[in-house]
Parts: C-alpha cells; structure tokens; sequence
C-alpha cells in the first residue's frame, strides 16, 4: 500500500477501535470483579450485562455507519465495513472474560489470537490471489473476519445466557440465590471500568487519527508503522495480567493481600527488566525489520519507531501497577489518572504538532505514559500503606 492509503485506513480502523470500550463500557470486567469478590453470586450480573451490551454496541455501531457515511475524509464507500469490527471486539472481550472466569487459558490465547491470525490469513491470500489490494478490499476483509469471528461465538454465548459458566477458585453451594440487580448500580459500577477502556484508547492510540486529520496521511502511515511495532513490544504485560492474572488478583484483593504485595513487588522488578531488553531490540532491529518487511519506502518510519520505543519501560511498569489499580476500590483513582493522562496527552499534540509535526505524537505519549508510570506505583504504594 502506498503511505497515504496506510495511514487512511489506519486513522479509520483505530477510530473504530477508540469507539469499540464504549460497546458494553466495561460489563466484561465488571464481571471479573463481581466473581472474584462476591464468588458464585456474581452471577446475578449475567444476563442484565448482555442487555446492556447489546445496546451500546448497538448504539455505537450505528454512530461508525454514519460516520463513514458522510463525512468527506472517508471516501472510500466500503470503509463502512470496519464498523463490524466493533461488534466482534465486545464479543472477544466476553468470551475472553468468561474463559478468565473458567481459567481456562488455552481457550483465552485461541479467542485473542484468532482475529489477528485470519487477517494475516486473508490478507495474505487477497495479495497473491487478487490484483485490488485497496483500502476498500481490506475493509472488506476485516468486515468478514469479524462477521465469522461473531458466529463463531454463538455456542459460547448461549451457554452464558443459561448462567452455565464453570467458575474456578469459590465453591459453589447447592443453591446459587441470586439478589436482584439495578440497571443503574450495574450501569455504574461498570462505568468506572467502561472509562478506563476509552480513556486508555485516547492517550494510548488517538494520536494516529489526529496525526491523520492535522499533519497528513502520508505521515499518518510512518506513525502506524511506528505504533505497530509497540503495540507488539507491550503484548506481553498485557497477556501476563489482563488474560491471566486479572481473576486472580481480583480474589486475591479480598482473600490474600499478602499475595498481591508480592506480585506488586517483585513484577515491577520484572517488568522494568523486561521493558529495557525490549528498548534495546526495537531500537536496534527496528531499521532491518523495516526494510525486509514493509521496504524502504517506510524507513522514514524508523527514528518514530526508536523513539517511541523508549515508553515501552514505562508502560510495563505501569501495566504491573494499573493491574492492581483494578481490584477493590481503587479503579476510581485509576480511572482519574487516566483521565488527566488522556487530557495532557492530547493538549501536548496540539502544543507540539506544528513545531515538531509527527512527533508531537512521539511526545505526547511519552509524557502521558509517564503521568500513568509515576501515578499507579504512588497509589498502589499508598494503597497496600493503608491495607489491613
């Protein structure tokens, strides 16, 4: 693809994907905070969740349709295709939370995974077996996968709907009596974590549609270029404490603190290990990675790349922290950290861009990722100082 096709459908796909926490806004981990704290009770929050889900999702779905309907900076007609994208993303995020629940981590890898392997799969087959390799032909493509990615999950979803989830770590008594819920007690509980999902998206990915709308897409396709090559290098914290160690710190919150002292320590240790090898591999590897994978034509890409990079520390930090952050009470504070971190982000874009043009984004992430660093450690600090 050429730069400026790149970084359009980019800007597209990755405003999808800012919209996609809005779908359920955060029912999924809701649902892993109500079973970890209340055990076999949480079950009440079940089927009031998805009814919740439908309709934002619904609302949101529609909200992308007329967005790449109307407005002029999309014009490629089938890019109405990434709005599905949605949809499939609010059921990986259920399926994945119901598998946590069930620890049933093989089944958490293949619902992750799936969705990015059959787009290397189709992607590769439209290449060598059509001459159309366009933005709308790859909308199209994604379209599709998420399309069979949702009736894929069909079986999974009903088996939910019947409250048949085999749930791990509490002993279910004979008789699960389930208390009524209110819509707006679980509206707001869930909220909290619905925030951080979308306030996430801003400070972490927003920069590429704004790179999009105030530089160009030639630049906008340098910085995707760029934001791929992190948002591969950080999988790893993400895959360690948001797929596998979510459940558990959540019960350990409330049963062993002791234990989540212990992961807070010493994962920061691990973490901050980790993130500097990972520096140095990117910065290193990155100018041969580039040229054997997307051609020289992208080695523009290359400086964005090594100095993005360097808030790949921060962020594994922060991942051990923020995956603390989610358990008991203290999601409020996270979520008003990310709030501020979201807000600075965006004000230095805008400080920046006409002086420093792409690299605002470079700067901007930095910074914020730095605001979240510093802030989750103090608060987690703070947090096991007061514990009892």
């Amino acid at each position: 693809m050429t730069l400026e096709d790149f970084g359009k459908f980019s800007s597209a796909f990755y405003l999808a994907m800012t919209l996609a926490p809005l779908c359920g806004f955060g029912i999924p981990q809701l649902w892993l905070k109500s079973f970890g704290s209340e055990g076999w009770q949480g079950i009440r929050f079940i089927i009031p969740g998805l009814k919740f889900t439908s309709i934002t999702t619904a609302i949101v779905w529609v909200v992308l349709i007329v967005w790449f309907e109307i407005t002029t900076d999309y014009n490629d007609k089938w890019l109405v295709f990434l709005s599905v994208i949605v949809v499939a993303q609010v059921v990986v995020e259920i399926l994945s939370a119901v598998f946590q629940l069930e620890e049933r981590y093989s089944s958490v890898a293949l619902i992750q995974s799936s969705i990015y392997v059959l787009r290397f799969i189709f992607l590769v087959i439209l290449y060598f077996k059509s001459a159309n390799f366009t933005i709308n032909s790859i909308a199209i493509t994604y379209g599709l996968i998420s399309l069979i990615i949702i009736l894929a999950s069909y079986k999974v979803l009903v088996r939910v709907i019947k409250h048949e989830v085999k749930l791990k770590g509490h002993v279910k008594t004979a008789k699960v009596k389930l208390s009524r819920v209110s819509s707006f007690e679980m509206i707001s509980e869930a909220a909290i974590f619905g925030l951080s999902g979308v306030f996430y998206m801003i400070y972490y990915q927003l920069n590429i549609v704004l790179v999009k709308y105030f530089i160009s897409d030639e630049v906008a396709g340098y910085y995707s270029v760029a934001f791929l090559f992190v948002s591969a290098a950080i999988m790893f914290p993400t895959i360690i404490y948001q797929k596998y160690l979510l459940p558990k710190l959540h019960r350990w919150a409330y049963h062993d603190l002791q234990k989540l002292k212990y992961i807070f320590k010493y994962g920061n240790i691990v973490m901050l290990s980790f993130g500097l090898i990972i520096v140095l591999i990117v910065w290193f590897a990155s100018p041969y990675i580039i040229t054997i994978l997307f051609g020289l034509k992208y080695n523009g890409s290359i400086p964005l790349i090594q100095f993005l990079s360097l808030s790949i520390p921060l962020i594994y930090l922060a991942s051990n922290a923020g995956a603390i952050l989610v358990t008991k009470d203290n999601m409020r504070a996270k979520v008003k950290i990310m709030f501020l971190s979201s807000i600075l982000s965006v004000l230095c874009f805008f400080s920046c861009y006409q002086t420093y043009g792409v690299y605002a984004g470079v700067i901007s992430t930095f910074i914020s990722n730095l605001l979240i660093c510093v802030a989750y450690n103090y608060k987690c600090i703070s947090f096991f100082r007061n514990a009892k």
